[in-house]
C-alpha cells in the first residue's frame, strides 16, 4: 500500500507470495503516489475506483507483457483465474464478487456499495474503467494510451471527487490534445462499450 509517505509491501501471508516480487504491483503502488500528488482522487466510491484504475493501468503499462495484475504473486488456490485482476477481462471467467479476482466489466455490473465495504467498491468497480483503457489500447496501442492517461493526471483534468463520466470526458480531452480524430474515436468507442 501507499500511505502518503511510503510504500509497504507485505509477505503475502496465504493469499500471495511477497508482493514486492511483482513489477506490476510495485508500479501500481507507486502510481497511487502520483495520483495523490496530481489529481488527488479521494479514495472512496467512484473517485476511489478511478484511483485504483489509474494504479492498475500504469501497473500494466510498466509490466507490458500482458494486462493482468499480480499474476506472478497470487496463490492460485485462492485466485483460480491466476491473477489478482485482468484489465482485458475484469470478470476473469468468474461468476461474481464472491469469486476472488472478479470485477465488473460494464456499468451494468457496477456495485453500489456503502463506504464500509471496500470504501464503496474501489477495488471492484475499477474494472469498468480498466476495461475501457484496454479497449483503447487495442485500437491505438499502449504507447499512445499511456500518454493519454498520464496527460489526464499531469494536466489535472480531474478533481478529487471525479466520477466515471468525468474520466470519460478527461480521456477525450487528453486524446484530442495529444492526437487526432482516430484516437478520440477510440476513446469514445471504448467508454461506450463499457456503458
Amino acid at each position: 500500500y501507499w500511505n502518503g509517505a511510503y510504500m509497504a509491501y507485505g509477505d503475502g501471508n496465504s493469499l500471495f507470495t511477497p508482493l514486492a516480487g511483482a513489477l506490476d504491483v510495485a508500479a501500481h503502488e507507486m502510481t497511487h503516489g502520483i495520483v495523490e500528488r496530481t489529481v488527488g482522487l479521494e479514495y472512496k466510491f467512484q473517485s476511489g475506483a478511478l484511483n485504483e484504475s489509474f494504479a492498475d493501468i500504469f501497473g500494466a503499462m510498466v509490466d507490458r507483457d500482458d494486462w493482468q495484475m499480480g499474476e506472478n504473486i497470487v496463490n492460485t488456490e485462492i485466485y483460480s483465474s491466476g491473477a489478482l485482476r485482468d484489465l482485458s477481462d475484469p470478470n476473469q471467467g468468474l461468476n461474481d464478487y464472491y469469486d476472488p479476482g472478479w470485477q465488473p466489466a460494464h456499468w451494468d455490473e457496477f456495485l453500489d456499495w456503502i463506504i464500509t465495504y471496500d470504501n464503496g467498491g474501489v477495488h471492484y468497480n475499477s474494472g469498468i474503467v480498466n476495461k475501457a483503457c484496454y479497449l483503447i489500447a487495442e485500437e491505438i496501442g499502449k504507447d499512445k494510451t499511456e500518454n493519454i492517461y498520464y496527460r489526464i493526471l499531469e494536466a489535472q483534468y480531474l478533481n478529487s471527487q471525479a466520477i466515471f463520466i468525468d474520466m470519460r470526458l478527461a480521456a477525450l480531452q487528453a486524446a484530442g490534445e495529444l492526437y487526432d480524430d482516430d484516437e478520440v474515436a477510440a476513446v469514445t468507442s471504448a467508454f461506450d462499450a463499457v456503458g
